[in-house]
């Protein structure tokens, strides 16, 4: 080969990226080009060519110390078995590649694909050895890279397909209906027992062909229109429940309960996320248990009315023992008796109307009054036929036990000490006795007319008004330290309503009493969401 010819291949070897070397049959280095010599072995052309690799190992150990070591093996040691691989190629030809992976020369760890090749001459005999060394470091960062994210996306097709058999799982088993309704209410999508409950395939309702709406009990549609009417004011997320009735395929009546969420879209529209169970079981049992309550209560109301009635007797029985004494016909001791028998009686009168209504706690106290009054007006009047009642009763004012029995005490207290003392000396005009009750609605923060007090809760405020047109109360009796046991009572009475009770005196005598009583609101909140 002339000199130019091998200045030429120089030139190309060193202007290549890959490193290069060749070596004779005895192992010899006959050449390398620049990025072998600088990368690889980390010496000068002149220290490799001419010599084996072992010796260059030894060079390469002397001049950087700590490269000396691979793997805790000494490097002349470690090149031992490369070279006598090589050895093996020039003993019978052909070629050889594997991938290795170390720190060169430079201190950089990097990954080579080595292929390796013998050379013959022009008699077909093996002369050489040449290698080629790929870098195929960020071939193998990117097959690293490649290879997580396809296990990842292993990991992740598991995990979506197990998703997908627990939600397939849990949409068979379900036995309530799960639905996604566009901002209409129209259902996108129905799964769960929609046959089972309704009759109808959920194809049906998809497809336009029926609302769910056409199913619901005509008595149930302003529960549902005020339901979806509140639904559209709430901000996302939050979740309104109802219950109501619905009508199947075959007319059978259904109860269910429904609970929705409202969720806003990318677009600016919104959805609605609904689940529906089948209560009718639930709801039938509900009522044998309410009838069964109530029948309970009433044998309870009727038990406690005839043990009152038996108390009023044996009231009655002691006073008539005392009236045949001549000496306290007409004390106090009789006066105390017929009292009591009154207070009794006003109390034994709620749970006889308990007892003769529906069986709940809610008593009309409008007909209970007007029975209580004329009953009291019927006793005390006898012999006096000039005095008149005249009573204001609002209609349909329910109270429960809680608030009847003191209530009642009060009225029965306030009329009968009208009837017995307020017409007394009354010489010109007739008496008149009037009982006034109503109530009305109110908002937070209403002053109390009497306190001048705020921050009241809302719900209703009743006044309770007793006056008369008689001679008046004396000076000397007044709420704040009242001598008497009925005005006492009263006072206990009204603290026990925490109520508020005002004496006017003038012509006559008035008391008005004051009450509320609060709602009982129902709270809309945040539920976790419960499905996607």
């Amino acid at each position: 080969m002339s000199q130019d010819n091998f200045s030429f291949i120089e030139s190309i070897l060193n202007t290549m990226q890959n490193p290069i070397s060749y070596k004779d049959r005895n192992g010899v280095y006959l050449k390398v080009n620049k990025i072998f010599a600088t990368q690889i072995a980390g010496l000068p052309e002149e220290q490799i060519i001419g010599y084996t690799l072992p010796e260059i190992a030894w060079k390469a150990a002397e001049k950087f110390p700590e490269r000396a070591y691979i793997n805790e093996i000494f490097l002349p040691d470690h090149v031992g078995k490369w070279d006598k691989e090589d050895f093996e190629l020039l003993k019978n030809g052909g070629t050889s590649t594997h991938e290795y992976k170390g720190v060169c020369a430079d201190g950089i760890k990097r990954t080579f694909l080595i292929n390796k090749s013998t050379f013959n001459s022009d008699k077909g005999e093996i002369t050489g050895l040449i290698t080629i060394l790929q870098d195929i470091t960020e071939l193998k960062k990117s097959e690293s890279v490649l290879k997580e994210n396809l296990e990842s996306q292993n990991k992740l097709n598991e995990q979506l397909q197990k998703s997908e058999e627990t939600y397939r799982s849990l949409i068979e088993n379900f036995k309530g209906i799960v639905f996604q309704a566009d901002e209409n209410f129209i259902p996108r999508f129905l799964h769960g027992a929609v046959k089972e409950i309704t009759g109808y395939n959920k194809e049906e309702f998809t497809s336009s062909e029926l609302r769910w709406i056409d199913i619901v009990d005509p008595e149930c549609l302003p529960i549902i229109c005020e339901n979806r009417r509140k639904l559209r004011g709430l901000s996302d997320y939050r979740v309104l429940e109802v219950e109501y009735r619905i009508i199947s395929r075959n007319g059978e009546i259904k109860w269910v309960h429904e609970i929705c969420q409202k969720i806003s879209g990318t677009a600016g529209g919104h959805t609605y996320q609904c689940v529906i169970y089948d209560i009718t079981k639930r709801k039938e049992t509900e009522k044998i248990l309410a009838n069964l309550e109530a029948a309970r209560k009433k044998e309870i109301h009727h038990r406690i009315k005839n043990n009152l009635q038996v108390i009023y007797s044996l009231l009655d029985l002691q006073a008539e023992k005392f009236s045949n004494r001549e000496c306290i016909q007409n004390s106090e001791i009789l006066e105390a008796f017929r009292e009591s028998q009154d207070r009794v009686m006003s109390i034994a009168l709620i749970h006889k109307e308990l007892y003769a209504g529906e069986g709940n706690d809610a008593l009309n106290f409008s007909l209970y009054l007007q029975r209580l009054v004329k009953n009291l007006f019927q006793t005390y009047r006898v012999g006096n036929t000039d005095i008149s009642l005249k009573m204001d009763i609002e209609e349909n004012i329910f109270f429960d036990t809680d608030i009847a029995v003191p209530l009642g005490m009060i009225v029965n207290e306030l009329v009968s000490n009208s009837l017995k003392y307020a017409f007394k000396n009354k010489d010109k005009d007739k008496g008149k006795l009037q009982v006034k009750l109503s109530s009305q609605e109110i908002e937070s923060e209403l002053i109390d007319e009497l306190s001048g007090s705020k921050n009241e809760p809302a719900g209703r405020r009743y006044t309770l008004k007793v006056s008369d047109n008689g001679s008046g109360i004396p000076e000397t009796i007044g709420l704040k330290n009242p001598n008497t046991l009925g005005l006492q009572l009263v006072r206990v009475l009204v603290d026990q309503l925490e109520g508020k009770i005002k004496l006017s005196k003038g012509k006559g005598t008035a008391f008005t009493i004051n009450f509320s009583i609060a709602d009982n609101t129902d709270s809309v909140f945040y539920p976790l969401q419960f499905f996607v």
